[in-house]
């Protein structure tokens, strides 16, 4: 194989490596956004939830903001756990 011929198959796997890392990230991002979305609906939907428990209920202790604080996000889209001990320890599930 002649020094140009590898040279060209080279650069077409670079071409083909580059355009796969686009497409991952890509996919990476539209992942990122659907998981921040049905956490952000999931969350609403427990607060409404507790909402409309609290009206029917003279209990206050599970309506407070922080008690929905597991449900925020981190920068990586993962769930924050550091007020989730919070939650459990006062009885909101």
């Amino acid at each position: 194989m002649s020094n140009d011929a590898l040279i060209e198959r080279i650069n077409a796997a670079y071409r083909r490596l580059s355009a796969a890392t686009k497409d991952l990230v890509r996919a990476d991002r539209e992942l990122a956004e659907h998981l921040r979305r049905v956490r952000l609906d999931n969350a609403e939907a427990i607060l409404e939830a507790r909402t409309r428990g609290q009206r029917a209920s003279t209990s206050t202790a599970c309506s407070t903001p922080g008690s929905i604080d597991a449900w925020r996000t981190t920068e990586r889209g993962r769930s924050s756990t550091s007020s989730t001990q919070a939650v459990r320890s006062s009885g909101c599930t």
